[in-house]
């Protein structure tokens, strides 16, 4: 009997330290798995989450850079005696506006879990207010200065003379006065229909988010890429199409080596400018038009879809919404690639922050006070 109770108190005290021992490993397992994938989505979270972390900064810098150096640039061309020029000027300073408003908050949104929009009710209206008004700026502005180019490269007959006296800077400035105002007017029911409600930047109304998912989002569409992308690609046809015409009509002609000379330096200009349009219309219009067909296709599509379909989504989003940021960031690179002038400036400038960091030897005469004195009096 002593025995047997033994034999049972043994099998007791096996069976507690077998459940003991089996609690511990399940309890290590679930701390070295469940750990990672905490860590995992505080660093990245899911598959847009990332692309919006690692690729959202490299636009960013890139777009600053560019656009910082097209305003440097743009400035030694003195654009203030240019209209076409103080288009692009002001362009630079949009898509900067562009790239802070939107990709900034992207990238915080993604790395911290933070949302800006939602920090108070004036930057929930502003912030949206600011997104679309500058974006649709951008496209407008490139509008603008494809119809100043047009003016100047088509219009060239007597009975357009008129037409072309009106294309002046003062009138560019005024006209994108006229069109930035009807812009902000088109967008400025963000400040009336957005707030935070339920402690998210959201439609204040069930009516407010229906127009917003199903009527905004074409109004956006053409707005934003339809009505420009069609003048821009119109005028640019009939632009290289003239262009076509007069070097074919100067090869016609038996003026004088030093006219043909001139004509073909004109010609030379204006197609470096005309080219450099065509390529940034180009982009525009590729680089604009998914977004805003998924704006569309999102509001349809994501009020029925399921966990997999949201994460598709999600996905799709990040990746036709970085590749419109793509644009207003690369505006500078094209004008480089494409417009002698920009890569002479660009030159100079290299050359100027060069000799800042390089040595100077008193041998050269450059540094001498007779040369400087000779230089600043026009004695050279």
């Amino acid at each position: 009997m002593a025995t047997s109770q033994a034999v049972l108190s043994t099998a007791v005290v096996q069976l507690n330290v077998t459940t003991s021992t089996t609690s511990v490993l399940q309890t290590v397992m679930k701390s070295t798995t469940a750990e990672p994938a905490e860590n995992t989505f505080r660093i990245c979270g899911s598959s847009d989450n990332c692309l919006w972390t690692i690729f959202s900064p490299i636009i960013f810098l890139v777009g600053i850079f560019g656009n910082i150096l097209n305003v440097h640039v743009l400035r030694r061309l003195k654009f203030y005696e240019n209209a076409t020029l103080s288009l692009l000027f002001v362009l630079a300073f949009v898509d900067m506006t562009v790239l802070c408003v939107g990709l900034v908050r992207s990238w915080i949104r993604a790395t911290f879990d933070v949302e800006i929009r939602d920090v108070s009710g004036f930057s929930c209206k502003f912030l949206l207010f600011l997104i679309y008004f500058s974006m649709h700026m951008s496209s407008w502005i490139l509008v603008q200065v494809t119809c100043v180019r047009f003016v100047k490269t088509v219009l060239l007959d007597n009975r357009y003379n008129t037409v072309r006296k009106l294309v002046t800077r003062r009138n560019s400035i005024i006209t994108l006065c006229i069109i930035s105002g009807c812009l902000a007017a088109l967008d400025f029911h963000y400040f009336f229909t957005n707030g935070i409600k339920d402690g998210e930047c959201n439609s204040l109304t069930a009516e407010i988010f229906e127009f917003e998912e199903f009527v905004f989002t074409y109004v956006d569409l053409v707005v934003l890429v339809i009505i420009p992308g069609i003048i821009m690609i119109v005028l640019n046809i009939l632009i290289i199409k003239q262009i076509k015409k007069l070097r074919c009509n100067k090869r016609l002609s038996t003026g004088s080596d030093g006219s043909n000379r001139m004509a073909r330096k004109g010609q030379q200009s204006v197609s470096k400018m005309t080219k450099m349009l065509v390529f940034t219309t180009f982009y525009f219009v590729v680089a604009s038009l998914p977004i805003c067909i998924y704006l569309i296709v999102d509001s349809y599509v994501r009020p029925r879809a399921n966990s997999d379909e949201e994460y598709r989504l999600d996905l799709l989003r990040a990746c036709v919404y970085l590749f419109q940021f793509t644009h207003f960031a690369s505006n500078f690179y094209f004008y480089t690639a494409t417009n002698k002038k920009f890569r002479l400036e660009l030159g100079k400038i290299w050359r100027g922050v060069g000799r800042i960091f390089s040595p100077v030897h008193s041998s050269d005469p450059s540094s001498s006070n007779e040369y400087h004195l000779r230089s600043g009096t026009g004695d050279t």
